[in-house]
């Protein structure tokens, strides 16, 4: 796993995700499914508050506070929306986001082929790259998960 190969992973996360959060309101951001499951704003926000821990177990400064991050944690996934952050907000913080977390990329470039604990995982012999490569997995899965709650709120597919 190469830092261009990362880079080029959270690039198409981020064209995902922004294509599926085009045209939503705060309004339908805040959707909670009855059945189950969490709303866009909480998905995004836990995205970025994984961004951010992820710039910080990396050497670099994170974006949000432990405050910030605290209203995105698993423990949070149901909260009231009231106490979450404008949709709006997010939208801007993931653009801004890509620039930083491909920079820590490029900077661990010579490490991607080392193992490494960063980042826990199930796989305790897994290369920095790889842990890495799972994080881009874990964006891509609640992009998706974005993706089908947007046509629960009644929008179109954004994707194909």
């Amino acid at each position: 796993m190469t830092a261009d190969d990362l880079r080029r992973m959270f690039r198409f996360n981020l064209l995902t995700l922004r294509r599926n959060l085009s045209k939503l309101t705060h309004e339908q951001s805040l959707f909670l499914p009855p059945e189950g499951g969490n709303r866009i704003n909480w998905i995004l926000g836990h995205l970025l508050a994984t961004r951010a821990d992820l710039l910080a177990l990396l050497g670099a400064e994170p974006f949000w506070s432990e405050e910030q991050r605290g209203l995105y944690s698993a423990q949070n996934a149901r909260a009231d929306g009231e106490s979450l952050l404008e949709l709006g907000v997010l939208a801007r913080t993931l653009v801004d986001s890509q620039r930083p977390l491909e920079a820590v990329i490029e900077n661990a470039d010579e490490s991607l082929a080392e193992v490494s604990s960063i980042l826990s995982s199930f796989d305790s012999e897994a290369t920095l790259g790889q842990r890495l490569s799972y994080f881009a997995l874990h964006e891509v899965y609640h992009a998706g998960q974005i993706g089908s709650l947007r046509r629960r709120v009644g929008l179109p597919g954004a994707i194909g």
